[in-house]
């Protein structure tokens, strides 16, 4: 009896990430001034807006205590220009990067696995190791990283009879990057996951997992605002921002397979639907430049669609079965329309809220895959799996994955 299990999995918000989480927005103006009219905006250039004298007063005393400054964004902001004709939001030197976060786009290369197992070996353990590189193209709104991470999953299964398996995993997982405009990341994801596969006649199978994972995200970024006057620095704020929070993360994936075979050869359809949720709970930079920002309450949504071929051709040994496979897989976001972040200057006493953008999701992207799978004596099975994504706007993602189930 051959069973398909696919393992869902997630990386990193705030992954990283992972990907998949992306935002835009409309920024207003917060200081007590008219407002301009707005296009889409990044953290940095919507910092600096904030921090530009927009009439005849720059923010006046945002930062200020009791009228006294407290730092040296308090300072800047306390002071009076003149108007600047040529003035408005943007007229500062923003740095590349913010806050960006990688979020995982990986789908567990397990899905390759298949059971062969005779009724009397319902029970089975599963351990695989996965391997991932990452990296992001800067983009007008956000700038680019690098990054890679590594993830362990176990976990026990049972086949109480030949249609149906159910399964349990716990795994854990590290990303770390840099940020090019300068700053790091990292984030560990330990979680666990619930997982169900029936078969059906005709060749026709359902697989579906829901998990929740709580992810701790330590993240520093450079930031940088420059006050020009006629054309020159007059004025320049500088500091490496540290972020150090946790938040959660829930998920659901179902999937309709069906496999057609003539001999040794196996062609599976699969059609799937991904859901999957970050709470943000409120959290606060730490630093002493004064461009620390307090991130407010936030969620964060993808729904995914996914269309894909699993291609298999069964090679029998004498110690052996060995299973060569080919994947390709086709992903639709739902959520592509973008979000507002909320944020507001730590140091601002009176918590003036603004707003800023990162890119779109890309509607659209690729999977493509190569392993095998090998099925040996005594309820032994080995895979390994490489998969790569194709296709992306701006994102780059490649997993290579091993692992071993044993019968009990």
């Amino acid at each position: 009896m051959k069973t398909l299990i696919q393992m869902f999995s997630w990386g990193i918000g705030g992954t990283v990430l992972t990907n998949r989480i992306r935002y835009s927005a409309w920024v207003s103006a917060l200081c007590s001034v008219t407002a301009w009219a707005q296009a889409p905006i990044s953290l940095d250039a919507a910092v600096a807006e904030q921090l530009t004298f927009v009439g005849t007063v720059a923010c006046a005393n945002l930062l200020a205590n009791g009228g006294q400054p407290v730092n040296n964004l308090g300072v800047f902001c306390s002071r009076q220009y003149p108007t600047d004709p040529g003035g408005g939001p943007g007229t500062g030197t923003p740095a590349a990067g913010g806050p960006s976060t990688p979020v995982s786009m990986k789908k567990q290369a397990a899905q390759a696995e298949r059971d062969d197992m005779p009724l009397d070996e319902a029970w089975s353990l599963f351990l695989t190791l996965e391997q991932e590189d990452l990296a992001r193209d800067p983009t007008p709104l956000e700038g680019g990283f690098e990054g890679s991470g590594a993830r362990i999953q176990a976990g026990i299964s049972f086949m109480p009879r030949a249609d149906r398996v159910y399964s349990l995993a716990f795994h854990q997982s590290r990303q770390q990057g840099d940020f090019d405009s300068g700053g790091d990341f990292e984030h560990v994801n330990q979680g666990m996951q619930l997982i169900a596969g029936l078969q059906f006649p005709a060749g026709f199978s359902l697989d579906a997992s829901v998990g929740l994972e709580r992810v701790s995200s330590d993240r520093t970024r450079h930031s940088r605002y420059a006050d020009f006057i006629f054309g020159f620095e007059m004025f320049v704020i500088e500091g490496t921002p540290n972020a150090d929070y946790n938040h959660w993360r829930s998920g659901a994936s179902l999937q309709l397979n069906h496999d057609w075979s003539v001999g040794a050869f196996n062609l599976q359809t699969q059609l799937g639907y991904d859901w999957l949720e970050t709470d943000y709970g409120s959290y606060a930079e730490t630093g002493d430049s004064g461009l620390e920002l307090m991130f407010h309450d936030d969620i964060l949504t993808s729904r995914q669609s996914r269309l894909g071929l699993l291609a298999s051709f069964a090679v029998s040994t004498g110690w052996g079965v060995v299973l060569p496979q080919l994947s390709a897989t086709w992903h639709h976001e739902f959520e592509e329309e973008g979000r507002t972040i909320d944020v507001s200057f730590v140091d601002d006493r009176n918590a003036a809220r603004f707003d800023y953008q990162v890119e779109d999701a890309d509607a659209n992207f690729g999977q493509v895959g190569v392993g095998a799978v090998l099925v040996l004596k005594a309820g032994l099975q080995l895979f390994v799996f490489t998969q790569q994504m194709v296709e992306h706007a701006y994102f780059e993602h490649d997993i290579v994955s091993a692992g071993v189930r044993q019968a009990l």
